[in-house]
Parts: structure tokens; C-alpha cells; sequence
């Protein structure tokens, strides 16, 4: 594979604690194939800079970085996950999207000895980074026979991608938005707990609560917005915890598990 060392991000993110176990730095990779009606994150859409309004004045959203540029910064916590057992994660917009861009930032990460985390659709080639990946959080989106209609794309290489990882033993943690009225029913509820049995190898599956961040962006950006969620009730999904219980690195030569 042809070595690629820049590529488009929207934003890095120090400090977080949901993408992921432990503390960890993401980087929000520009450029997405799928179009989920509930996306949140719009601005990460389109693979060009793009401008958006922000404090009533235009901006631009997207910019090309140096994979020199990330790791300085992810570079500056790596005493955090050492202790918490965080890391780098790579997330979007869609990874797969920047497949070579995303194999450059893991293999420079892993050489520092830290655990590394992708967040995808599966929509694209996973086998480029597989070798330098320690855990996948990997995004079932509805039901296989609604994915064109919710995603703007088919199920097939969404299922061939997590075939691909769970083939090679890949840690896997599926991650599912729980998104009204497409999700909330019993029959999804279901089919989400025979995940582990249709797919043997993941490790967790997680139900995601749905929020409506994302709205003000879609205007922000001179968009339309393709759905507007209802409000969310008392008994929507609980958010993920801070630190699941997942596989540290199993790639990483230095990795310090905690």
C-alpha cells in the first residue's frame, strides 16, 4: 500500500472518554460515504474543507494535516493512557475513508506503545489496518434489510468487513444508536441480543442513546436536515460508561495496560 502521510480531519480531541477505554486523544477524520439520517456529526461529511457558520461569522471546517502534526499531539497525554489505559482513536467521518492516512497515524502509534482504537461504519477495506489496530468499535446501524434506507448504503460490506475482523481475531465492540422510531422496538431490541450468536467473536454490544446535537450544523452548513429525532424520553439507553471493559493492546510491542 502505497504510504500516504497527510490527509483531512475536522478536529482533534484530547480528553475523551467515550471513544474507547480509558482517556484518550480522537481524531475526527473528514470524509464519510454513508449519509445517516441521524448523523451528528454532518460537518464530517463531505471529504473537502467545506464552510459553516459558526458565532454568525463563516469559517472552515476541514483541514489537511501532517501525520506529524497528530502524533505531537497525541503524544503530549500518553502519561494519561498509561494510567487509565486509553490511547489514540481514529474516528470520523469514516476512517476507512482515509484508509493509507489512517494506517500511517496506528503504525506511529503503536511504535509509541499506544493502544490504538478505530471507530467505523465498515463501510470500506478494513484488511490495510488490521495489523495495527487493538480494538474496533464497529457501528451496526439497523437492520440489514433497512440499511440503504437508513445509510445511503447496503449491509453487504458492512457485514463482509465485520466477517473480515472477527476472522482474524479482531477485538470487535459493536456500537448501536438507538434512534426512534427506526430502533426503539422489541423486534430490534432482538436482533441486537443475537449479534454475539450471529457473529461469534464480538466481544460486547452496546446500545448508544440517541441526542439532537447535531441539528443546528445541518443549518449551520446551508443543509437541510434529512430527520429530526423526537425528544428524548426518560427511558432512553443510559450512556456508555466511561471505561468499558475491553481488551487492552494486543498489537502494541510497548503498550502498558491498566
Amino acid at each position: 500500500m502505497t504510504k500516504i502521510s497527510t490527509g483531512t480531519i475536522t478536529e482533534i480531541h484530547c480528553c475523551a472518554l467515550d471513544d474507547g477505554p480509558g482517556v484518550r486523544t480522537v481524531v475526527f477524520f473528514k470524509g464519510c460515504p454513508l449519509r445517516c439520517l441521524w448523523c451528528h456529526n454532518p460537518e464530517t461529511q463531505n471529504a473537502n474543507p467545506e464552510p459553516i457558520l459558526r458565532g454568525g461569522q463563516h469559517v472552515t471546517v476541514g483541514r489537511t494535516v501532517h501525520v506529524d502534526e497528530i502524533m505531537d499531539v497525541v503524544k503530549r497525554d500518553i502519561g494519561h493512557y498509561r494510567a487509565t489505559g486509553g490511547g489514540i482513536t481514529i474516528s470520523g467521518g469514516e476512517p476507512l475513508a482515509q484508509v493509507s492516512f489512517a494506517r500511517e497515524i496506528l503504525k506511529q502509534a503503536q511504535a509509541s506503545g499506544i493502544h490504538t482504537c478505530v471507530e467505523t461504519s465498515g463501510y470500506g477495506d478494513v484488511e490495510p489496518l488490521m495489523a495495527h489496530v487493538d480494538l474496533w468499535l464497529f457501528d451496526i446501524k439497523g437492520f440489514p434489510k433497512d440499511y440503504e434506507q437508513l445509510t445511503g448504503g447496503g449491509f453487504g460490506l458492512v457485514e463482509k468487513s465485520l466477517l473480515t475482523l472477527l476472522r482474524n481475531g479482531a477485538n470487535v465492540m459493536i456500537r448501536c444508536p438507538i434512534v426512534p422510531p427506526f430502533h426503539n422496538t422489541q423486534a430490534y431490541d432482538d436482533y441486537l441480543d443475537q449479534l454475539k450468536t450471529l457473529y461469534p467473536g464480538i466481544i460486547e454490544v452496546q446500545r448508544l442513546p440517541f441526542h439532537r446535537l447535531g441539528l443546528d450544523k445541518y443549518e449551520a452548513l446551508g443543509r437541510e436536515v434529512p430527520f429530526i429525532p423526537p425528544i428524548p424520553s426518560a427511558d432512553a439507553p443510559r450512556s456508555l460508561p466511561t471505561n468499558p471493559s475491553v481488551p487492552h493492546a494486543t498489537n502494541s510491542p510497548n503498550q502498558t495496560t491498566g
